[in-house]
C-alpha cells in the first residue's frame, strides 16, 4: 500500500504544506501502552538514544521518563527504524504519544515506505490510530494508521475535493 500512497500524497508532502517537522500523535493511550511501545523498539533491536535536558542515558522505563518534574524539558527518545530514518518519541503527557520526523529525511518512496511501516507497526501493537499531522496543528490528520484498514492510508481529502 505504501508505494500506491506515496503517489496520493505528492500534493502534501512538502515543507510548504506539513512544515519542516511533522507531528505523529497517537491519542487516549495508557502507561502500559507507552511501555509497549518501547518494548517494541528493544525487539526490533531499533538503535536508540534517550536523553534528558540533553544528557545521552540509558533508556528507561515508560513510568521513570514520564514521571519528570514539571517545568523541565521533556525527555526525548531517538528511535531509528533505518539507518536513515530517525523517529522522535518526546515524553510530554501519559495519555498521549507524541513522536517527531523530519521531513527533509523522507525524500524519497524508501524513506516514507519506512515511516509508513513505523506507523503500522505501532498501530497494530496499540490498535489505535496513528495520526501524522502537520506540524504543530491540532487540526486534521494528513495520513494515519487505522485499525479498521489495518494501513496507513491518506486522511485528508485531496485538494479541490
Amino acid at each position: 500500500m505504501t508505494g500506491a500512497l506515496w503517489d496520493e500524497v505528492g500534493d502534501l508532502w512538502h515543507a510548504d504544506v506539513l512544515g519542516t517537522l511533522p507531528d505523529v500523535r497517537i491519542d487516549d493511550v495508557s502507561l502500559d501502552e507507552w511501555q509497549e511501545l518501547l518494548d517494541l523498539f528493544a525487539e526490533r533491536r531499533w538503535r536508540r538514544e534517550y536523553r534528558e535536558s540533553g544528557r545521552l542515558l540509558p533508556s528507561p522505563s515508560a513510568a521513570w521518563a514520564l514521571a519528570g518534574p514539571e517545568g523541565v524539558e521533556a525527555p526525548e527518545l531517538r528511535v531509528w527504524p533505518a539507518d536513515d530514518v530517525l523517529v522522535v518519541v518526546r515524553f510530554r503527557r501519559e495519555d498521549r504519544i507524541d513522536l517527531d520526523v523530519d521531513l527533509r529525511e523522507l525524500r524519497d518512496r524508501r524513506r516514507f515506505s519506512t515511516l509508513c511501516g513505523f506507523i503500522r507497526d505501532v498501530g497494530r501493537l496499540l490498535d489505535r490510530p496513528v495520526s501524522l499531522y502537520p506540524e504543530g496543528a491540532n487540526g486534521e490528520p494528513v495520513i494515519g494508521y487505522t485499525p479498521e484498514a489495518d494501513d496507513v492510508i491518506r486522511l485528508t481529502p485531496p485538494s479541490g475535493e
